[in-house]
């Protein structure tokens, strides 16, 4: 027999539970790479990037609520923020193609890639800090800040 430790927190969600949720994110980011692309080409970049933009913030400032609801809410919320946000790759990608000099399209996809990872060295910690000092029972504040 094996002991799991209790779980402590606001929610009692099961392993299997807290999987699907960590998860969701990236089903639906694995979603939208073509589709994002096809959206650009047909839409333009700048217009596929705001938008998904705008509703990922938008999605991402409900996601308390949705926790504090039903866990399969969040899920199928961070499965749309996934799905919004992967999006706005190909779309960068579209804009990139049409606005930057044919000789400087590796440098900037680059540093557009390399700040994407530089924004996750400072969230990372500032959501830690957010869970121990933030408002609303702490981790609400990280999903309302980078929301907002």
């Amino acid at each position: 027999m094996i002991l799991q430790p209790t779980v402590t927190g606001e929610f009692e969600w099961s392993k299997t539970v807290q999987g699907h949720i960590l998860g969701a994110f990236f089903w639906g980011y694995l979603g939208s790479q073509v589709l994002g692309g096809y959206l650009a080409s047909r839409f333009g970049g700048k217009r596929v990037i705001l938008a998904c933009v705008l509703g990922s913030s938008l999605l991402t400032l409900a996601s308390p609520v949705a926790a504090r609801t039903n866990a399969y809410l969040l899920a199928g919320l961070r499965v749309a923020v996934g799905f919004l946000q992967g999006a706005t790759f190909p779309a960068m990608h579209t804009m990139w193609s049409v606005w930057g000099p044919p000789l400087e399209l590796s440098v900037l996809t680059g540093v557009t890639y390399a700040g994407a990872q530089i924004g996750n060295v400072f969230v990372l910690p500032l959501s830690g800090f957010l869970c121990q000092y933030g408002f609303d029972g702490g981790w609400p504040s990280i999903f309302y800040i980078l929301g907002g």
